[in-house]
């Protein structure tokens, strides 16, 4: 009797393990499926080059850590580090208002769908007064 317990609670111990592993197994192809995807994001996304239209004595957006990709119709600013609130401006090349946004420029990414065809400059206005801006394209 006591061997069919044990055997039984072997039994038992092995079930769990096979339903772990495959829980694992599904962990492993999320995981896998998400960072194909942001592989495909960076691959496609076309990164813009910010650069400093105001201020003197500030750092650069590569020093700041402040990026921007177009991909399709979307916009993305990623914030690297803090460095405080931003006003962020999409116009067309004319110079009309698209859509922006007052944000807390911490750690993470900005998304802006930008819905038409055309030429645009995106604005970023520092809390310090430093006003970046990128010109871009979305077909």
């Amino acid at each position: 009797m006591e061997k069919l317990n044990f055997l039984f609670l072997i039994r038992i111990s092995l079930q769990k393990e096979i339903r772990k592993s495959k829980d694992i197994m599904k962990i492993k192809k999320l995981l896998f499926f998400i960072i194909c995807s942001i592989s495909l994001q960076v691959l496609f996304a076309e990164n813009l080059e910010l650069r400093r239209v105001d201020g003197y004595n500030s750092k650069s957006s590569t020093e700041l850590s402040i990026s921007a990709a177009i991909e399709g119709n979307t916009l993305s600013i990623i914030f690297q580090e803090d460095i405080g609130s931003a006003a962020v401006v999409v116009t067309t090349a004319a110079g009309t208002y698209v859509c922006g946004q007052s944000i807390a420029a911490t750690p993470g990414n900005v998304q802006l769908n930008i819905s038409n065809a055309g030429n645009y400059i995106l604005t970023i206005t520092l809390s310090n007064g430093d006003i970046y801006n990128a010109n871009f394209s979305v077909q």
